[in-house]
């Protein structure tokens, strides 16, 4: 249980960072319970949006519990570039 809290804080950090890049947005993160393990979902939402307007990317659970000093750069770079992608913004 503490490595699913552990990574909901690093999402919620990393969330937090990339929606600075897109203002006007709201900012939802939410995890996905598998048989085994699960996934996190960051969501950006416009102001005042629905839920069929939001833009979202999901990693594993592992993926974030295991984020640390040395690497937690790395990641949270690579979410915000799967964010310019579906916003079709190449050089946020």
């Amino acid at each position: 249980m503490a490595d699913i809290e552990k990574a909901m804080k690093v999402a919620q950090k990393i969330g937090n960072a990339i929606v600075k890049k897109f203002p006007k947005h709201e900012l939802f993160v939410r995890r996905t319970a598998l048989a085994d393990a699960g996934y996190i979902e960051i969501a950006l939402r416009p102001d005042g949006g629905s839920y069929a307007q939001e833009v979202s990317t999901a990693y594993s659970d592992e993926y974030f519990s295991t984020a640390n000093t040395d690497n937690l750069q790395a990641k949270a770079k690579t979410i915000l570039k799967d964010f310019r992608l579906n916003f079709g913004v190449l050089d946020v």
